[in-house]
This record gives C-alpha cells, sequence and structure tokens, in this order.
C-alpha cells in the first residue's frame, strides 16, 4: 500500500510523526509533507484507489476518527492522510532507540550493550 501524509494543520513535525508511525509498521509512505493549505477540519484518511478497507485499515492505525474515498489515479498512491489539529499520535508505537537515527537505519534495531556470540566474533 503507498501512502502520503499530510500536515494540514499547520503543527510542526505531525507529518513525520504519522510517517514514522506507518512506516515502523511497514507501510509505503512515499510521501509526507504539509498540505497545500492548513485547516481546523478534523484529521481525515482518504481512499484514492476505491478501496476504503485500506483507508479505513490506516484509520484504525493512526486513530483517525473517519475515511471517505476521494479517487484519484494521477496520485499514484492508495491513500492520503490529511492530519488535521486534532491528531495525537498513537502511543502503541515505541519510540525509535536513537532519536537523531533515520528510520530505515540498522542501528534502530541493535540493542545497546549486547554483543555478538563469542563465535560470531
Amino acid at each position: 500500500m503507498k501512502v502520503e501524509v499530510l500536515n494540514a494543520a499547520g503543527v510542526s513535525g505531525v507529518a513525520l510523526e504519522a510517517t514514522r508511525v506507518l512506516r515502523d509498521l511497514g507501510y509505503d509512505v512515499v510521501y509526507y509533507g504539509n498540505a497545500r493549505t492548513y485547516t481546523d477540519d478534523p484529521s481525515v484518511v482518504i481512499d484514492r484507489v476505491g478501496d476504503l478497507a485500506k483507508a479505513q485499515v490506516v484509520r484504525q492505525l493512526l486513530g483517525i476518527p473517519s475515511a471517505r474515498t476521494e479517487l484519484d489515479s494521477t496520485l499514484l498512491l492508495d491513500v492520503t492522510v490529511k492530519l488535521g489539529p486534532d491528531w495525537e499520535r498513537p502511543g502503541t508505537v515505541p519510540e525509535a532507540a536513537e532519536p537523531d537515527v533515520p528510520w530505515w537505519d540498522i542501528r534502530r534495531f541493535l540493542r545497546k550493550g549486547t554483543s555478538p556470540a563469542p563465535d560470531q566474533q
């Protein structure tokens, strides 16, 4: 599933926060950033391909109250997430072990203070 995450609230960092949640769960977030305009509207997940079930899954993962269909095949993605001022990061996904390490860096998955088995050194 290809997802874009848009900050429609103007609250610094929310698109990145939601992107981290989705990527940590294995979703392909192909774009995140600011929406064209900011609004006071509540957060929403938008189905772009006519498969509302995909949007509903993302909606549940991010704790967003609503999802709807707005078909747009020119976007080349399945779901758009528009984050409004009401969105709060779900507390179920753990923070990265190293806050300054990118989400894709293997160091995030290694435990501090552990060493390889003696036969692997």
